[in-house]
């Protein structure tokens, strides 16, 4: 006696990967929670941020022609809410081992 062995039809398969399909599309499109909307929101919000305040502080050609004259070498000029500061490279003198930080006004 012959064991006969079952195929499913290709409607069948063709309905169950229909399903499937609709399953994940729905997941997919389900609106996320207050919770997961809110956080969502505040981590665009800080890209955005960080995205703008380093275009901010960011230093042209302009200003690097405008500023004064400083040693590269022991210095490091950072721009920081429209202000520069030269900050040593190398630490010491001050009494808690930090030396002075120096502002520069254009």
């Amino acid at each position: 006696m012959k064991i006969k062995t079952y195929y499913p039809s290709k409607g069948f398969i063709g309905i169950l990967l229909f399903i499937i399909f609709m399953a994940c599309l729905v997941f997919k499109c389900m609106s996320l929670t207050a919770k997961e909307q809110d956080a969502n929101i505040r981590s665009k919000m800080e890209r955005q941020r960080l995205r703008l305040a380093q275009e901010f502080d960011e230093i042209t050609p302009d200003e690097q022609a405008r500023l004064p004259k400083f040693d590269s070498r022991k210095y490091i000029l950072i721009k920081h809410n429209a202000r520069f500061w030269l900050i040593p490279r190398e630490y010491g003198g001050g009494s808690n081992g930090f030396g002075p930080l120096m502002l520069i006004s254009c």
